[in-house]
């Protein structure tokens, strides 16, 4: 799905050049350039997400190989972080680390006792959505 919005153009450029993934901590560096000025739009938001791929786990369904498993949100979750762009490029940094006792988090009610996966399979997704109309403009990724 993600091949699409990557090869429309867009007044919106999004790159994760410079992401870093060692082991189960990742510095994302997220670069975003606007040909336009879209400072007064308030539809524009960034999403950034973990997600880690060929997890081993025979769920409920009767599923055991899991790929692109979504791991966590890097920046404001489900709501997305509100962008403000002029003509310029902006640059920001996150800081995630995987939860070390995942899938076993004391938030969530989950007792996986067998799950097999490789931390060296960690993945980076960013993505500009307009809120309104749900359309994706720019996406990134990262493995």
């Amino acid at each position: 799905m993600a091949f699409g919005p990557m090869s429309e153009m867009t007044p919106i450029a999004l790159s994760l050049e410079g992401t870093n993934i060692d082991g189960a901590d990742i510095t994302v560096q997220v670069s975003i350039n606007s040909i336009r000025d879209m400072s007064e739009s308030d539809s524009l938001y960034l999403f950034i997400a973990v997600t880690i791929d060929d997890v081993g786990y025979t769920g409920y369904n009767g599923q055991s190989h899991h790929e692109d498993v979504f791991l966590g949100w890097v920046n404001d979750g489900l709501e997305g972080e509100l962008l403000s762009l002029k003509n310029e490029e902006v640059a920001k940094t996150y800081i995630w680390a995987m939860p070390s006792n995942w899938p076993q988090q004391s938030d969530y009610e989950i007792d996986w006792e067998q799950v097999e996966y490789d931390i060296s399979n960690l993945s980076v997704v960013a993505f500009i959505q307009n809120r309104y109309t749900k359309v994706i403009l720019q996406v990134d990724g990262l493995d």
